[in-house]
């Protein structure tokens, strides 16, 4: 979490108060193939729903620049 709140100054929509405005969203867990859970973003709230038969989990992905000699 620490390089998270050390890179809020370079996200765009870091609360997600404008959905997932800036994110990308690409797999971030996988079991097997099979459906991914369904991700929702309303109101600076990430919600995903799934259920037994869910074999793939989403995340949010971002890039920033990180120039040479930063400190993270």
């Amino acid at each position: 979490m620490r390089l998270l709140f050390l890179l809020l100054g370079q996200l765009a929509n870091p609360s997600f108060e404008e959905g997932n405005k800036g994110w990308t969203m690409e797999i971030g867990a996988q079991k097997g193939d099979g459906p991914s859970a369904a991700v929702e973003v309303e109101g600076g709230e990430m919600r995903y729903t799934s259920d037994a038969l869910t074999r793939r989990w989403p995340m949010a992905v971002q890039t920033v620049d990180c120039p040479a000699g930063s400190r993270v």
